[in-house]
């Protein structure tokens, strides 16, 4: 093994080196994509994972992920995914009307 890799794990280090800018070029480039805030921070995981550092108690790395969330804030649902095809559905005539309801079970 080479010197250096045995050094930096020695110190509890990754050996797969890799610059911030190199992070950041990674990140602004999903942003740019139109990556949310939530699909970012999964990627920030996986790279640390990978280079086996915790990028995300990283102060820069916190910056621009809040930054991110301020610049395309997560804008909730008004209705369940389920409730809005459903009312579309019947807008359109595609599900039948309710059936009467015998007199016999209003009773």
């Amino acid at each position: 093994m080479d010197p250096e890799k045995q050094m930096l794990r020695a110190k509890g280090l990754s050996d797969k080196a890799i610059s911030t800018l190199q992070i950041f070029e990674f990140l602004q480039a999903g942003l740019s994509k139109g990556l949310k805030t939530s699909t970012l921070k999964v990627q920030v995981s996986a790279l640390s994972v990978f280079f086996d550092v915790s990028l995300a108690e990283h102060r820069w790395v916190k910056r621009f992920l809040k930054a991110s969330a301020r610049l395309r804030p997560n804008i909730p649902m008004k209705s369940p995914p389920w409730d809005r095809h459903w009312r579309e559905m019947q807008g359109e005539g595609h599900l039948p009307t309710p059936l009467p309801v015998p007199a016999e079970v209003k009773e």
